[in-house]
């Protein structure tokens, strides 16, 4: 059996991250439409943390559990991926492409080349961040740190501001964003809450849409559709029920909708 990680849109396909039970993963796609069999992309040694997909250059990128970003174009890779491997780095977490790719390593935000190259650590070299987002047609990179979110420009190092700092002692994680909005979680022990904000320097009054929501700490457990600006996330019910629910990101007043439950059990 494969657990399913994060779930990529590449216009008309899906291209999605599932681990197997020998620690080796693969990115995998299938039409939006229906999927019969899914198509086997490429294929790494190891377990990996978070998938990426950069509509610019048709490129899918994982990251696995060590130094190691394997890439390949979505159409033509026939499982034969270019290995990327960065010396210096301690492992993967978040990752993202616009371009450039946008990683989380070493708990700092870095933007590197597509070939591996030009790192630029967007912190302070204290961002404490585990996760990353870089919104498309912007020029903006959000990733959590500690109770904050925070904001820095591409090719700008050190450029890391606070966005948003929680007044009620909410660690920060699980980012996603599409060109207009922001979403992320903030967790201060008593059940999470899910916010939206618009796209910026800083924030504009963010909107609890959800609150009381126990997600997991997957990457892709959270996403946001750009067309709609529908949020949908996964979290965890009663009974091993992992439930799928759905708010605008303009607000459903702390009402989501039930998208869909699978049982665990």
């Amino acid at each position: 059996g494969q657990n399913a990680g994060r779930i990529r849109q590449t216009g008309t396909d899906l291209v999605w991250l599932a681990d197997d039970t020998n620690s080796k993963a693969e990115a995998l796609t299938c039409p939006k439409t229906s999927c019969n069999t899914a198509t086997t992309v490429f294929g790494t040694p190891q377990k990996s943390f978070d998938l990426a997909f950069d509509p610019q250059s048709d490129v899918v990128y994982v990251s696995d559990s060590s130094t190691t970003l394997y890439k390949c174009a979505l159409k033509i890779c026939n499982n034969a991926p270019a290995k990327i491997v960065l010396s210096g780095s301690s492992g993967f977490d978040g990752l993202d492409a616009r371009g450039d790719v946008y990683a989380s390593f070493a708990v700092q935000p870095h933007q590197l080349h597509a070939d591996g190259t030009g790192d630029i650590d967007l912190g302070d070299g204290n961002e404490g961040t585990n996760s990353i987002v870089a919104p498309p047609q912007t020029s903006f990179v959000y990733w959590p740190s500690l109770q904050s979110i925070r904001v820095g420009t591409a090719s700008n190092a050190a450029s890391g501001a606070d966005y948003w700092t929680s007044t009620a002692n909410e660690n920060t994680y699980l980012l996603a964003a599409d060109t207009s909005f922001v979403v992320w979680v903030g967790d201060a022990g008593s059940g999470q809450t899910i916010y939206a904000c618009a796209v910026g320097s800083s924030w504009t009054a963010p909107k609890a849409i959800a609150i009381k929501q126990n997600l997991g700490s997957r990457e892709g457990a959270l996403y946001i559709d750009p067309p709609t600006h529908t949020v949908y996330w996964a979290a965890y019910g009663p009974n091993q029920h992992v439930n799928v629910f759905s708010c605008s990101a303009n607000g459903c007043n702390q009402t989501p909708t039930l998208v869909g439950s699978v049982s665990g059990s």
